[in-house]
């Protein structure tokens, strides 16, 4: 959470992070589309994380950091990571 109280961005489901795309640089020139992975995980998950639960937010941390791995080509507008510090 923020200092007011608000949930950042980067923790939020990874389609919250999707919708805020204005000006990022798209591998393909386009945001990827999840809707099947989003529709298989839907009916395979086992378990469902409390909204907010740590588990929860290290799930949507992981997917938003793959999802910018993958198909973002500037890491500086990456938003799970701090780009002057991240190494790989």
């Amino acid at each position: 959470m923020s200092a007011d109280g608000n949930v950042l961005l980067w923790v939020q489901d990874r389609e919250e992070v999707l919708n805020q795309d204005q000006g990022v640089e798209w591998r393909d020139g386009q945001r990827p589309n999840y809707s099947r992975t989003n529709t298989f995980l839907e009916k395979e998950r086992q378990c469902n994380h409390a909204e907010g639960s740590l588990n929860a937010i290290a799930h949507n941390l992981v997917r938003t950091f793959e999802m910018e791995a993958s198909f973002k080509t500037n890491p500086q507008q990456w938003l799970s990571i701090v780009a002057d510090k991240f190494r790989i």
